[in-house]
């Protein structure tokens, strides 16, 4: 069986325009959760993603400077840390598209130029699938 990919978004995170507008902040929820949220119903009405990945909550990614972050991982894929999310259309749908070439990526590494523009240039990382660990029972 394999593995169901998992795009993790930090939840408490605001945006750059948020900050700047302490009376936001102060009223609305996290631009993290609203991204999330938004997230969770393209994710649920796409058939290509429905069962293959899971959208999770995460508290804080610690990429408070290029807020909002996400992460897409599968331990036998590549996996990306992306920054600089809000819950606009453009992103959101942004984010989705990447996630479903992940998903159908058989290593996790979709092909660059067909990654979304924006994705492409706040990728803040990409780490190596996780290795396997030789057992060492006999």
């Amino acid at each position: 069986m394999k593995n169901k990919a998992i795009l993790q978004i930090c939840s408490t995170c605001n945006s750059a325009a948020v900050k700047k507008n302490p009376e936001r902040l102060a009223t609305e929820r996290p631009e993290g959760e609203q991204l999330l949220k938004a997230v969770e119903a393209l994710v649920v009405a796409d058939e290509a993603l429905c069962g293959k990945l899971s959208v999770q909550p995460a508290r804080c990614m610690s990429g408070c400077t290029r807020s909002c972050v996400a992460a897409l991982m599968d331990a036998s894929k590549y996996q990306f840390v992306i920054g600089e999310l809000d819950s606009s259309a453009e992103r959101v749908d942004d984010l989705v598209a990447f996630a479903r070439s992940y998903v159908e990526a058989e290593d996790g590494l979709p092909e660059w130029r067909l990654r979304p523009q924006h994705i492409r240039k706040n990728t803040l990382a990409r780490l190596h699938p996780v290795p396997s660990i030789p057992s060492t029972e006999s």
